[in-house]
């Protein structure tokens, strides 16, 4: 038994650096019909994250609802300007805008303060302007909790533990992907519990930390939308406390939220054939069925050791590369 390694740099080379494609109309056609399998697959794997906690608030933005817990908040750093445009997109089902392209900063209030322990997630795309930051923060600028999802330049994510009044955040930043691509969707989830505080990115923990002695989990704080010069997408919004008495983590409900009828021989039906294209004779295939089971996590695992072990090597190669992504090592004879 030996360990499998990439063998061509240069094919890796291209793997890390070609753009991910992910808006709808830049889907290949081939894989176009694999797009929603993929999306209930970070549904799922979001849901599976979210166990043990209770919905308290949940905004949807359905077509013509009033936005009477919607509004934008100037920020509280000298300078800086905020875009008074919010507004619903109707062809897309009623997600709600927040235009703040050309602008430092934009912060967007949505539903009720917080205190004690609790949860905020978001669906969340950059439209456009710049990729930076599709962030929560709570309270203002500076303050925490924060959990900055591609802050500074898109370059990094960054969580805030510390007691922000006054007082420098504790920053503990992680530099792994994922990083913004625009026109993605992501579910974008800040835990602050008192036993740690933790950032996610549809359903994995990119950074977690505890809460320094100072920071007063008694104390009312307004979760904010957080996007630096960029224009937004919003399709959901969520704060949840957490629930001691909830059991396990079940697994069927979650599945059943997620992909409703579907069974998961379908489900990894539909990821296998989704490998197949990695050996397709387009290049942009090839690239879009990559970026799509990237998305996909771990229900693709199997479907990818299977994709890693037989065919051409380019093939074998974007399996490995995606397989480590998810902390698995492919064994050969």
């Amino acid at each position: 038994m030996i360990r499998s390694t990439i063998k061509s740099v240069a094919t890796l080379a291209m793997l890390l650096l070609t753009p991910v494609l992910h808006a709808q109309d830049e889907i290949p056609e081939k894989c176009a019909p694999f797009v929603d399998s993929v999306d209930r697959c970070q549904r799922f794997e979001s849901l599976l994250g979210s166990t043990g906690w209770k919905v308290e608030y949940h905004k949807t933005f359905k077509k013509d609802d009033k936005l009477d817990d919607v509004a934008v908040q100037t920020p509280q750093m000298q300078g800086q300007v905020v875009p008074p445009l919010i507004e619903k997109v109707k062809d897309e089902g009623g997600v709600l805008r927040f235009n703040a392209a050309g602008y430092e900063q934009g912060l967007l209030k949505i539903g009720p303060v917080v205190s004690g322990e609790f949860a905020v997630e978001m669906k969340i795309r950059a439209i456009a302007g710049q990729l930076c930051d599709l962030s929560f923060i709570c309270d203002g600028v500076g303050q925490s909790p924060a959990f900055q999802f591609g802050g500074y330049g898109n370059s990094r994510n960054r969580l805030a533990v510390g007691e922000g009044e006054n007082a420098r955040s504790q920053m503990i930043e992680s530099t792994d992907e994922p990083h913004i691509v625009q026109n993605q969707w992501y579910r974008v989830r800040l835990e602050v519990t008192k036993k740690e505080m933790i950032g996610y990115v549809d359903g994995q923990a990119i950074v977690r930390g505890k809460a320094t002695e100072k920071y007063d989990f008694t104390k009312s704080r307004q979760p904010l939308v957080y996007v630096y010069s960029t224009s937004a997408e919003i399709a959901d919004y969520r704060v949840e406390r957490p629930a001691p008495n909830a059991e396990a983590a079940d697994v069927e409900k979650a599945w059943k939220e997620a992909f409703v009828n579907k069974t998961r021989e379908q489900v990894i039906a539909d990821m296998t054939e989704l490998t197949k294209l990695l050996a397709d004779s387009d290049f942009a295939t090839r690239q879009g069925a990559h970026d799509l089971l990237a998305r996909a996590g771990k229900i693709a695992a199997d479907p990818l050791k299977a994709a890693a072990k037989a065919g051409p090597l380019e093939k074998r190669e974007r399996a490995r590369s995606l397989l480590l992504k998810l902390g698995i090592t492919v064994v050969e004879e």
